[in-house]
């Protein structure tokens, strides 16, 4: 004859079962509020009368001897006062962003250049191997005068080399 434990255990497994819920279906996860905060960022910036903006190439390698499925992906981000005023090393970069639909990858840059007056570019690599041939979001994170700001490039190319 089954004992008052073995009813309470019992009771106790199907009270749990019916009482859990997915909270992650009634509220929006952090990834998404992520997403949506970085695709608010601004297109173009004035910073003290510099007037920023966002250029990128994205790409994956498919030439010999890389492998048949192609590299890993690789973004060059330059960053420009569109006036041509002179940003005397005042930018740093510091981090970019890819969004591809509900997707979100992100990397500290591996290297930049702040050779031109007027430009600082960066590169990053080893990211998704998502593409080539389709379009992502791309937000570049950098550093003004102590300050963090982000800009915006949308609908950006991902493009294969052979």
């Amino acid at each position: 004859m089954p004992s008052i434990k073995n009813y309470f255990v019992f009771a106790l497994l199907i009270s749990t079962l019916f009482a859990c819920e997915k909270e992650e279906d009634n509220q929006p996860s952090i990834k998404d509020n992520q997403i949506a905060a970085l695709l608010s960022s601004p297109e173009m910036l004035n910073l003290n009368n510099y007037l920023l903006k966002i250029e990128s190439d994205i790409w994956r390698n498919f030439m010999p001897p890389i492998d048949s499925n192609g590299s890993a992906l690789m973004a060059q981000v330059v960053l420009s006062e569109r006036n041509q005023r002179t940003l005397n090393n005042s930018v740093q970069l510091e981090k970019v962003y890819l969004i591809n639909q509900n997707e979100l990858w992100s990397k500290t840059f591996d290297s930049s250049d702040s050779s031109s007056p007027y430009q600082v570019s960066g590169m990053v690599r080893n990211g998704p191997t998502w593409g080539p041939n389709i379009k992502v979001d791309l937000v570049c994170e950098f550093s003004f005068g102590g300050q963090t700001y982000r800009l915006l490039a949308k609908d950006q190319d991902i493009y294969a080399t052979y």
